[in-house]
């Protein structure tokens, strides 16, 4: 008989609620071109010390999966998102919602919300636009995009204008400008303001491209790139001025081999720096800095790879995906350089579960395990972590399916080196998808 859908969500709600793990984040970023410096991102604190040798387990246990990504591209509307909590205090939210729809021929209407609240970022925004395909033949090759944020504080509204171009139905290629915060200077209730001329500007490329859903193969190809312009920052009641730069890469696909093989690759590189610098001349647009408060230099890199099995076992029910992630993240600080290296094997086996045809749900049964490496100051790292250290978990999850329109899947994860002991279980997260 198939479980109740309610009592089942209770029941995995109230154990996410109870999980003891620390606080975790996720650090590849899903719509990089409206990214951009917000008022959180000065106030956060993110350095080494945060985060021990559990975390990029972690962070790849709780990921959204490839297939998730390909139906985001696929769907006109979609919504999904992750949460858990991270212990006693704190959630981890990852969400976003996209919508479109045509206004006239040439005009269409998207918006596009994210919500990204962790250790590492603490954002959200709403963008309205509307992209312009001028060609009078009907074709949608060229055309250009007005986004804009509207924001209870005007301070904080971000817009932007980009280009467009179609090489393809399901090719879309962006050349974006974003101007952030772009009434600061004069609509803002704060003394804090940006410094002329080192105004905040978030410029790239990205472009997406996506199979045919009737051929049902799933694949993808995702790439972008974006600079987030050098930024100067003061805020005279805390008497110190706070610069900026970041840069980003990536590429993330996935290719069907063959009826029975698919491969997928993720890379993401992002530098940014940071410092904090005490003011003595508050009133001038360039102030003379009288001290250091303190200066960050980060690097991070990741790159994973991954195989997947789509159809074997008894009746060809059976799915196995197995990969290798590598984790490489880098801090220079005033008091030393802190390196963090991690090599992540993982496996997981998807099953059958109640239901049947497209609301067959499906049994999760993963493997996870990181292999880490610290450099560096041991005062600057976490009091947890252990290095070298080797970390396993198993990961037990449940997907109820509705079709190929929704997905709700509960996810606990446990530690295999403390197996059979109080201390085995580890956390978990919820995720939603829906596409429509």
């Amino acid at each position: 008989m198939r479980p109740s859908l309610g009592s089942a969500l209770l029941g995995a709600l109230a154990a996410i609620v109870t999980a003891g793990a620390p606080l975790r984040a996720r650090a590849l970023e899903w719509s990089p071109e409206f990214q951009s410096l917000t008022e959180t991102e000065q106030e956060l604190d993110e350095g080494p010390w945060l985060f021990a040798s559990e975390y990029s387990a972690d962070v790849l246990s709780y990921r959204r999966p490839d297939e998730w990504q390909y139906q985001w591209l696929a769907s006109r509307n979609a919504y999904d998102m992750a949460f858990g909590s991270v212990g006693a205090a704190h959630f981890v939210i990852d969400q976003r919602v996209k919508l479109q729809a045509e206004l006239s021929e040439g005009v269409e209407f998207r918006f596009n919300y994210f919500q990204e609240k962790n250790r590492e970022r603490d954002a959200s925004h709403a963008m309205l636009e509307f992209a312009f395909w001028p060609s009078r033949s009907g074709e949608r090759k060229l055309g250009f995009a007005l986004y804009g944020e509207p924001e209870l504080y005007k301070r904080n509204n971000d817009t932007g204008i980009a280009l467009l171009f179609r090489p393809g139905p399901r090719h879309e290629i962006r050349a974006f400008n974003t101007f952030v915060d772009v009434t600061r200077l004069k609509r803002s209730d704060r003394l804090d303001n940006h410094v002329p001329p080192y105004l905040p500007y978030s410029r790239g490329l990205v472009g997406r491209w996506w199979s045919d859903p009737e051929r049902g193969s799933g694949e993808f190809f995702e790439y972008a790139f974006r600079y987030d312009t050098r930024t100067q920052w003061t805020f005279p009641s805390e008497q110190y001025l706070y610069e900026y730069w970041n840069a980003l890469g990536s590429i993330h696909g996935r290719k069907k081999l063959h009826d029975e093989l698919a491969l997928s690759l993720r890379v993401q590189f992002d530098r940014k720096h940071e410092a904090r610098s005490a003011t003595s001349a508050l009133s001038s647009l360039a102030p003379d800095v009288a001290a250091t408060l303190g200066a960050m230099h980060r690097d991070r890199l990741f790159a994973v790879v991954r195989t997947e099995l789509p159809r074997f076992g008894p009746q060809d029910r059976w799915r196995l995906t197995a990969g290798i992630e590598l984790a490489n993240r880098s801090w220079k600080m005033d008091g030393g350089q802190v390196i963090t290296r991690d090599l992540l094997p993982h496996a997981l086996l998807d099953l059958p579960g109640f239901g049947s045809g497209l609301n067959e749900d499906r049994w999760g049964l993963g493997w996870v395990m990181s292999w880490h490496r610290a450099f560096g100051p041991v005062e600057l790292r976490d009091r947890l972590d252990k290095e070298p250290a080797v970390e396993q978990k198993l990961l037990l999850s449940y997907d109820f399916r509705f079709a190929k329109k929704a997905s709700i899947v509960l996810l606990v994860t446990g530690d295999l080196d403390e197996a059979f002991t109080r201390k085995s279980w580890d956390g978990g997260s919820a995720r939603l998808r829906m596409n429509f």
